[in-house]
């Protein structure tokens, strides 16, 4: 494959195109055009890395070509020199004005035409390397992004991203006037499984865990977060009391069914969890850390009442305080 540059020859004369066509054809791809219109074609299909432009054409001039050319989001970035006999300053002036990078006059001075492509090819490399950097230096730093608000054990959010959600679905909930339900959810008597059984099988267990919320909690407004150790939180905004308690207590069966065995405990031969359950009709004026505070305290209830347990609590719009517990 022809691995020169390429640039694109607009001429109506035959003869200008000829004489151009012979001075670059040995360094570069040369394709070519008769007017205006056909330029635009070729630009299109071949993608040029320069274009010699004439300004005096039949139907479409050199100047209303180069406006188009720069209108079109895929070649508004090819150098465009005109060459033309049109030099007079109002003539440059304009053609610079709407996008062309330099004027090479007419009848052609071969070694500065040749000198002055060079000059430009070398920059529109330069120009290209540098967007191909840049492009791949945003898509990195997206890369980060991302990577930084995610748990590189889980794959689930971090705390990180657990803090902005939830300060964001608060004011999105008191702006719409729709209920925010959270659920904070702790492995029981994780920190002895680890210890006993190792790090490397705690891992899996906290892969597992991770991998039953994904499969419960899908709407794409829901948040999964890692909130720290063997701690899971989950944001469901727009999720009414009774719909977040069903789908805790999903949640909890779940995890007791994948029959994750244990003999650390005499209560129960497989992993279960707890969890605390908080919904908020009204969340004007709620601070993240009250309903953290509140979710943690219905999650307390769960762990001393015996683990394996969904304890939930409705805040109603009047600041009531109502609940109920589901026993494992």
């Amino acid at each position: 494959m022809d691995q020169r540059h390429k640039i694109l020859i607009v001429d109506d004369e035959p003869i200008n195109i000829m004489l151009l066509e012979r001075v670059l054809e040995k360094e570069y791809l040369v394709c070519t055009a008769k007017s205006g219109f056909e330029a635009i074609e070729i630009a299109r299909q071949e993608n040029p890395d320069l274009i010699l432009l004439d300004v005096m054409m039949p139907n479409m001039d050199g100047f209303e070509t180069c406006s188009r050319l720069k209108s079109i989001s895929e070649l508004r970035n090819i150098p465009v020199i005109f060459v033309t006999a049109k030099l007079d300053s109002d003539s440059q002036t304009h053609g610079l004005e709407i996008g062309a990078v330099d004027y090479i006059g007419k009848p052609i001075n071969v070694p500065l035409t040749v000198t002055r492509i060079h000059n430009h090819m070398a920059l529109k490399l330069h120009m290209d390397m540098l967007e191909y950097i840049n492009n791949e230096l945003d898509i990195k730093n997206r890369q980060l992004e991302a990577l930084s608000r995610q748990d590189g054990l889980t794959g689930l959010a971090n705390r990180r991203y657990f803090d902005e959600a939830i300060e964001t679905e608060l004011r999105r909930s008191a702006r719409e006037g729709k209920p925010l339900s959270l659920c904070l959810c702790d492995i029981d008597l994780f920190k002895q499984y680890n210890d006993h059984y190792g790090h490397l099988v705690g891992d899996d267990c906290l892969r597992s865990i991770a991998a039953i919320m994904q499969r419960i909690f899908r709407r794409s407004g829901d948040t999964i977060a890692r909130y720290g150790g063997e701690e899971f939180a989950i944001i469901l905004p727009n999720t009414p009391f009774s719909m977040a308690v069903q789908l805790a207590e999903t949640l909890r069966l779940q995890v007791q069914s994948e029959d994750m065995p244990q003999s650390i405990s005499p209560e129960a031969p497989h992993l279960t969890i707890s969890i605390g359950v908080v919904t908020l009709e009204n969340t004007l004026g709620v601070s993240p850390e009250w309903l953290t505070g509140t979710a943690d305290k219905a999650l307390f209830e769960s762990k001393h009442a015996g683990r394996n347990l969904v304890t939930a609590r409705l805040i109603a719009s009047g600041g009531s305080v109502t609940g109920n517990d589901v026993a494992g």
